[in-house]
């Protein structure tokens, strides 16, 4: 299972949207535990069903011998809105979810709304609840997936028992968070850290918004993802699959593609040119990943293309600096 960037590395219109659809893994098993775990970094925690263990693949919680899981994906709290509406029947639809029900379904201290389903990928049939929180200081995103094979483990009372349970904490400061990160940072480049993100990404910033559209100021995000990507062929359809998936880039023209060796480590970058789909602005976008045995870690860069000059340099800078923990 792959870990992706920023539950997707897709982008919010103006900035970069955090993908429902990009989302993929959850949940089950029987009776609960007292008290909610909480996965490394993560200021989201809940209850697993008894059998459910913390992931060393994906913020969450999985069963290996059945399949099921629960992702966890936390979000800025202006990504509430635009969850709910990217959740609507129809674009669940042309993802293969058969929506069955929407309802309300409030958190601990916040509000939320559940949806519930099946989905159908290929000959693989699939239980599907999803579960949307605004807590304090920040949206949720809970991710729950039973095979049919085993939904008499799974029922919905029993996942409905875990999604009830779900609870915010403060996930500690900002350094915090990132001394927790699978990766280390070096030259920050005159960036600063905005979010630490789902235990496994950080976004960055030059410029005093917190919330940056359009490219207005430049951005930089950093995520680790687990699962080996053999050979350059495979590389390189793995970056330009992940290119296309940035969903606050459109029309994205490839301009440098290009595999190398660093160290004995297998690096792949793409220069690009898109537009913001909100302003229309013209952005210039990089994108680095650093292969590992088992794992990557992806790095985009986006600013607007006529501020590429100035700023394509530190990007590098903040590329060289970063590294498996």
């Amino acid at each position: 299972m792959k870990r992706g960037l920023v539950g997707g590395l897709a982008a919010r219109p103006g900035v970069f949207r955090f993908s429902a659809s990009a989302l993929g893994l959850l949940l089950l098993a029987g009776g609960a535990l007292a008290d909610p775990v909480f996965p490394t970094g993560l200021g989201i925690g809940l209850t697993p069903p008894e059998g459910m263990t913390a992931s060393a693949k994906f913020s969450g919680f999985e069963d290996e011998k059945t399949g099921a899981a629960i992702l966890i994906v936390e979000m800025p709290p202006e990504a509430y809105a635009q969850i709910e509406k990217g959740l609507s029947d129809d674009a669940l639809g042309k993802q293969g979810v058969s929506v069955a029900k929407r309802e309300n379904f409030p958190v601990k201290d916040g509000k939320g709304f559940l949806v519930s389903g099946m989905q159908r990928t290929g000959a693989l049939t699939l239980q599907k609840w999803m579960l949307v929180g605004a807590l304090p200081k920040t949206t949720v995103l809970v991710t729950v997936q039973v095979p049919s094979s085993a939904s008499g483990a799974y029922s919905d009372a029993v996942v409905r028992r875990a999604l009830e349970s779900v609870t915010y904490r403060s996930a500690g400061s900002l350094e915090e968070q990132m001394a927790a990160l699978p990766f280390t940072l070096g030259d920050r480049a005159g960036f600063r850290v905005l979010r630490v993100l789902a235990g496994n990404s950080l976004l960055m910033t030059d410029g005093p918004k917190d919330v940056v559209r359009g490219g207005e100021q430049p951005i930089f995000i950093i995520a680790a993802g687990q699962g080996a990507i053999p050979g350059t062929l495979e590389q390189d359809r793995f970056a330009r699959q992940a290119l296309s998936g940035l969903a606050g880039v459109q029309a994205a023209e490839i301009k440098r593609a290009a595999g190398s060796e660093r160290d004995r480590v297998s690096w792949h970058e793409i220069e690009a040119v898109g537009v913001d789909p909100v302003t229309k602005a013209r952005l210039f976008v990089v994108q680095a990943i650093r292969f590992g045995a088992n794992d990557y870690i992806r790095m985009v860069g986006m600013v607007r293309e006529k501020d590429r000059a100035a700023v394509a340099a530190r990007f590098a800078r903040i590329r060289d600096g970063v590294a498996p923990r």
